[in-house]
C-alpha cells in the first residue's frame, strides 16, 4: 500500500515538473550597431609569426600590436 502511494505521488509530482520552455527568448536580441567594448579583435598572424599586443617603449612611447616573426624562424609543432 505504501509503494503505491508513493509511485502514485512520484508520478504526480514528475508530471508536475514537466513544463514546456517558452519558444521566445526572454533577452532581446544583440544588435550588430553598437559592438561590445568587451570584444577583441583577434590578429591573423601567418605561419612563423605570432602576435605581439600593444605595449610602451623603453621611451614611454606607444608601439601598436601587430604580428611578429618568431624568434628561431620555424613554427613549432
Amino acid at each position: 500500500m505504501r509503494l503505491a502511494a508513493l509511485l502514485i505521488f512520484g508520478t504526480m509530482a514528475s508530471a508536475s515538473l514537466a513544463v514546456p520552455a517558452p519558444a521566445a527568448a526572454i533577452v532581446p536580441p544583440v544588435t550588430q550597431a553598437m559592438p561590445s567594448p568587451n570584444v577583441i579583435e583577434v590578429a591573423r598572424c601567418p605561419r612563423g609569426t605570432h602576435y605581439a599586443r600593444g605595449h610602451r617603449n623603453r621611451y614611454g612611447q606607444w608601439v601598436r600590436g601587430r604580428c611578429v616573426r618568431n624568434r628561431l624562424g620555424r613554427t613549432p609543432r
